[in-house]
């Protein structure tokens, strides 16, 4: 969806938008019901998901066809007023109330505040409908164009802030208890040995370290690699590690715990896919193994495929008269998450080559995982990319997505934006976790939706 083209849709408020567990104050929820099941009832086709009444709906396409004709009634509603966060909001709770199984964020998700304070306007398989139909009704001449000024949808949390997420509650306030920090943080700087002194310092340090990386201008990943060189040992991301659970350590095993579930869901999501590429057959093979191994990497390479892909928009270069699109396809998206050689020859190369790619498109590359072996039945490294110069080595591809994901939250990176469905959908469906300053994604809560999560 080009998000360029919410010029038709305001915001008149900024007021944070009541939470999922709110009531929802405009009516009761059997009249909501009815609001909704009188609607879907004007036509055969619409009337067809009221047999999905008290769940969910069955795939990407009744969905599509319940949010289309919404979008018409919105439409119809107010063709000569502004369409605000509000009415989406309403409609999308009318969904929750008819259909439960629905994730309201599959429909509607409000604006929100990008860790430079950029605002994203507010999206979702609602928006995404009302901005299609009006622009085709426009093009018939059946509604008057926009004046070509842009209108803003204002996010609930609109103050610039600097970091993809707050930072965690045990650093916000008070100074490290410990003496002699600023010593500890200078033979950091300068020794890596003997290990054991090493975890001492760096846990010593931990507020002081972590507040850098939250604070706009003091420290980038690089120079944080680069200043500690810790970091760069075979045991380095032993101390991210323990960076990420002294922050978030209710969550700290959460992949363990919940991804075995998850796997089965999508193993019969996977099933049910038809395709004629030939990786999809090939992923349906690796999930019958027997090899516990095998099925974990076909779990993780399944999120990808199942994910619809969108195009991602940066900001225009200067001397440029039109911001860039790149929409990547399900190959550039699996091999951002996951990228799999044969040989660990081709390991540097491949390296290289995606900080290439993504340099022309004005993007940094993030952290992935690099798996080495003849094939996927096969994998014999796993390996986390931490950045150019620093690679973790983990003993499997839990281990390695795990380690993975804590450096890039231990570290306040932010999601590689090719692969940001993936990583959303793996921190909100299976590390249960969520920031104020969450992005969202359509297509991950649809995935979400349809695992029952």
């Amino acid at each position: 969806m080009d998000l360029s083209l919410t010029e038709l849709i305001v915001v008149q408020d900024v007021e944070k938008l009541p939470s999922e567990k709110e009531n929802v104050k405009t009516a009761e929820p059997s009249t909501e019901c009815r609001i909704l099941e009188n609607l879907l009832k004007e036509s055969l086709d619409s009337a067809s998901l009221l047999a999905f009444k008290g769940k969910s709906l069955e795939g990407d396409s009744a969905q599509n066809l319940l949010a289309a004709v919404i979008a018409k009634k919105i439409l119809k509603e107010n063709n000569s007023s502004a369409i605000t966060g509000g009415i989406y909001y309403r409609w999308a709770h009318k969904i929750k109330e008819l259909f439960p199984g629905e994730r309201t964020t599959s429909y509607y998700i409000p604006a929100c505040t990008t860790a430079n304070g950029q605002v994203l306007q507010g999206r979702g398989k609602l928006v995404h409908q009302v901005l299609n139909q009006r622009r085709r009704l426009q093009n018939l001449g059946a509604l008057p164009k926009g004046n070509g000024k842009r209108t803003r949808e204002y996010s609930p949390t609109c103050s610039s802030v600097p970091s993809p997420r707050p930072l965690p509650g045990i650093f916000s306030c008070g100074e490290d208890n410990e003496e002699n920090i600023d010593d500890d943080l200078q033979w950091l700087e300068n020794s890596s040995d003997p290990w054991c002194l090493v975890e001492d310092k760096w846990e010593r340090t931990l507020k002081a370290r972590t507040r850098t990386l939250y604070d706009a201008g003091k420290e980038s990943i690089e120079g944080y690699f680069e200043k500690y060189p810790a970091l760069k040992k075979p045991q380095g991301y032993s101390l991210i590690h323990k960076d990420f659970n002294a922050a978030h350590g209710i969550y700290k095993d959460n992949l363990f715990i919940n991804f075995p579930l998850m796997k089965i869901k999508l193993q019969e999501l996977l099933k049910k896919k038809k395709s004629t590429d030939p990786f999809l057959h090939d992923l349906v093979a690796l999930t019958n193994s027997s090899n516990e191994e095998n099925t974990n990497i076909a779990g993780f390479l399944t999120i990808p495929l199942l994910l619809n892909t969108a195009a991602v928009r940066q900001k225009k270069k200067r001397g440029s008269s039109a911001s860039q699109s790149w929409k990547p396809s399900k190959v550039e998206v699996r091999e951002g998450f996951i990228k799999h050689v044969k040989s660990s020859a081709e390991i540097s190369q491949t390296i290289e080559l995606r900080i290439t790619a993504l340099q022309k498109i004005g993007l940094p590359s993030q952290p992935y995982v690099i798996v080495v072996g003849e094939s996927f039945e096969k994998i014999d490294t796993f390996l986390v990319v931490a950045n150019r110069s620093v690679m973790y080595e983990r003993q499997s591809i839990m281990h390695a997505i795990d380690t993975c994901y804590k450096v890039t939250w231990a570290l306040n990176a932010e999601y590689s934006i090719d692969t940001y469905p993936v990583w959303y959908f793996i921190q909100k469906g299976i590390y249960k976790m969520s920031s104020e300053y969450d992005k969202g994604s359509t297509a991950a809560e649809s995935l979400l939706t349809d695992c029952n999560v």
